[in-house]
């Protein structure tokens, strides 16, 4: 889940104004904590003019204090706080000092980021509860042609119901156009002859689908599980991948449906971009939280009825 939002997030502080001049940098923030987990590294950086290129060293701020603060059910005041430390090696990542805390379901962390001469940047998250994989009905599919379908326990959110992405991570030795999915080898080859691929197979070796809720999917009214199909969309390539099915905050599910509408994904008039919707004070960013499930699947390939492509030799 690492930095999938970062880039276009870099980009947001310039879009509210209407010449570059317009121009204010504000205090990124970047984390994905996950129930069940350590917590994960919180990545703090500066946005950037449009136009100009994403440099991860330059943009980074390293004297910054953060921590992440444990909030109590009943209100705001706080049960417990965790101090982050800077990586030495990793410019603009802060790691946290205590290894041993497991992130609580259903409960509220508050992330504070205090940089020298900025504003205080702090954003709260609502943990999803846990859920477990009750059964799988086959590891093994042939792309496009069947379907694997996953049975998974409820997970709980207390304002709404579950929201779900699945994301896939490929192998890094079947990251070749060659062993690509039939949607994915034709954005792969959509280029023109004279013009270079913005986007290649590293780009999309860990993708996402969108986000679907809970009401989407069949729930077993005996057993109150879910019944859910892995969407052929998060499948970039033939052969093995780790699959990740995983609940959403409300903090990852706002900047997802906003960011799809960023990237042109509803209907909008000429001219009009909504903000992104990021919950963070003092700054732009993402802290969020999701729980998850991992299995292993194998995707087989079968000569694309409708793409016209022959299976890879190895797929």
């Amino acid at each position: 889940m690492r930095h999938f939002a970062l880039l276009i997030l870099l980009l947001l502080a310039a879009c509210d104004g209407t010449i570059e001049n317009d121009f204010n940098e504000e205090v990124v923030v970047e984390s994905y904590q996950f129930t069940g987990a350590p917590f994960s590294p919180v990545f703090v950086f500066t946005t950037a003019p449009v136009g100009e290129p994403f440099d991860r060293t330059a943009l980074s701020i390293n004297d910054a204090d953060v921590r992440v603060l444990l909030l109590a059910p009943s209100g705001d005041a706080v049960e417990q706080a965790f101090t982050f430390s800077r990586d030495p090696i990793s410019a603009g990542t802060y790691r946290a000092d205590d290894a041993d805390h497991r992130v609580l379901p259903l409960r509220r962390y508050r992330v504070e980021i205090d940089a020298p001469g900025r504003p205080l940047v702090s954003s709260v998250t609502l943990t999803p509860g846990a859920f477990e994989l009750r059964g799988v009905s086959t590891s093994e599919a042939t792309w496009g042609a069947e379907e694997i379908e996953y049975t998974f326990t409820r997970p709980e959110y207390p304002t709404r119901q579950a929201v779900f992405i699945f994301t896939t991570e490929t192998q890094r030795d079947r990251l070749s156009i060659d062993l690509a999915t039939p949607f994915f080898r034709a954005i792969f080859n959509s280029q023109e002859d004279d013009e270079p691929n913005p986007l290649g197979p590293e780009d999309v070796r860990v993708g996402s689908s969108p986000p679907n809720n809970e009401a989407n999917y069949d729930l077993n009214p005996v057993d109150g599980t879910l019944l859910i199909d892995l969407p052929w969309i998060a499948v970039p390539f033939y052969g093995p991948s780790k699959v990740s099915a995983s609940s959403l905050d409300d903090n990852l599910f706002d900047f997802l449906r906003s960011q799809a509408v960023q990237q042109g994904g509803t209907t909008l008039s000429p001219g009009e971009i909504p903000n992104v919707l990021d919950r963070v004070d003092g700054g732009v960013g993402v802290f969020g939280s999701l729980s998850r499930v991992t299995m292993d699947v194998f995707v087989r390939c079968e000569t694309a009825r409708n793409f016209g492509d022959a299976c890879p030799a190895d797929s």
